[in-house]
């Protein structure tokens, strides 16, 4: 018992200093700029380092993002993770005023700190913060020990899990609209046109993301809980193919989404994970690597597949080669996707054409010489205008081509960047 005092004590220790030099390089920062906002999380105890820390602290920082100020300092002391935001011009009051609005209005609110400071120190609320557990003043019940630490911190994993959902359901499916809406498209199902798929259209593409968005989001839920990379996979597998089930009943027995079942889940997985640690946006793709490692071993076995039948004949790796590389070509794709807008999209997924290996080309390609002579086309591309464009796409139409793989990872490289634009990444 001794000795577990001292720890707890020792690591009391350091959250102070750690909150006297955080202090200190505030007033360093107050000399140069008008205002400092400090976000991180409201959570107890001694380990700050909590993932449900990260993901508030990602979450709300984003937030003071958008007001682009001078310099961003990400804090990880034994404070817990935490950004200082320096702002030259803005006004502190009015900072103030938009961090009580967070704090108050957003599900959220009341597990962050955003403590705003000006030329005279910090700026202090209205009103005090109210406890999570009783509604009483926070402060009283922190000062007489009200409430456990473990009360409070499963309350805080409540409230979390209540609103993840929610977010991950609208970042999936804003990214299957982002690609499902756009046109032209190259043969691809859009919403004036069925493309070269004469057994879809818009509707029962629709109907397939409504059935297999719900499998996504537990699939991004299951990266949030920890697990290793391996049992994370076999998790995403096992859901897929009941997503895989439930699109082919919404659909009739049509298969329009069962690559990207396979790609959004793996990617939306490892975003899950990604949000409650520390790493850049990138570091989502060596998460897939672990999760996928070897994967590609499949192809020389189990059912033949035309999948397979081109591993076997041209070492061409598909969908399992993409995701066991981490996607490189998604990666370098979101260095075209800057905006998310239509000309964006179609040049991202233009380049997704020309470089990346999709068996859904060579099957309608016909042969190997065909299916380079067109990603050779799509990649030496440079004619954006309209009508370019819709020449092209006819083309594709007339020629029955289509480019599946190309269209999933477009829906992902969408997703990576509604990701990055929701939550803060250089955490």
């Amino acid at each position: 018992m001794e000795a577990k005092n001292k720890t707890i004590q020792a690591n009391n220790d350091r959250i102070l200093e750690a909150r006297e030099e955080r202090a200190t390089i505030i007033q360093t920062y107050l000399k140069e700029f008008n205002a400092v906002v400090s976000v991180k999380a409201n959570i107890p105890g001694n380990d700050k380092h909590q993932k449900e820390a990260f993901l508030l602290v990602r979450y709300f920082a984003n937030h003071f993002k958008k007001h682009h100020p001078k310099l961003a300092n990400v804090v990880n002391s034994p404070e817990g993770p935490g950004v200082l935001f320096c702002f030259e011009n803005d006004i502190p009051e009015g900072l103030k005023s938009e961090a009580c609005d967070l704090e108050e209005e957003d599900p959220w609110g009341r597990l962050i700190d955003i403590d705003v400071y000006g030329k005279d120190g910090i700026l202090s609320r209205k009103e005090p913060r109210r406890c999570l557990l009783c509604d009483q003043i926070a402060f009283d019940c922190i000062r007489n020990q009200r409430h456990s630490e473990s009360d409070v911190l499963d309350r805080i994993r409540s409230m979390i899990l209540q609103i993840l959902p929610i977010i991950f359901n609208d970042l999936i499916k804003k990214s299957i609209q982002d690609e499902l809406r756009l046109e032209p498209k190259f043969g691809l199902v859009t919403p004036s046109s069925k493309g070269a798929h004469p057994d879809m259209d818009v509707h029962l593409m629709q109907a397939a993301a409504q059935a297999i968005t719900p499998y996504l989001v537990t699939m991004a839920l299951c990266g949030w809980e920890e697990s290793t990379a391996e049992e994370l996979f076999s998790q995403c597998r096992k859901l897929g193919l009941e997503a895989e089930r439930a699109m082919l009943e919404a659909t009739q027995g049509v298969n329009a989404y069962r690559g990207l079942i396979f790609n959004l889940g793996v990617v939306s997985a490892a975003a899950g994970r990604l949000l409650g640690s520390s790493g850049h946006l990138f570091e989502l793709f060596e998460i897939i690597k672990q999760m996928t490692k070897g994967i590609t071993k499949e192809l020389g076995t189990g059912e033949e597949t035309f999948g397979k039948k081109a591993y076997r004949k041209y070492r061409l790796k598909g969908a399992r080669g993409e995701a066991e590389k981490g996607y490189p070509g998604v990666q370098e794709a979101l260095r075209i996707l800057k905006s998310n807008t239509r000309i964006d999209r179609l040049k991202t997924l233009m380049f997704l054409i020309g470089h990346i290996e999709d068996t859904t080309l060579l099957k309608r390609a016909g042969s190997m010489e065909k299916y380079l002579e067109i990603q050779s086309m799509f990649a030496r591309w440079t004619d954006m205008s309209d009508a370019a464009l819709a020449s092209l796409n006819q083309d594709c139409i007339e020629k029955g081509l289509s480019f599946g793989g190309s269209a999933d990872l477009l829906v992902v490289s969408c997703f990576c960047f509604r990701l990055k634009e929701q939550f803060y990444f250089p955490l």
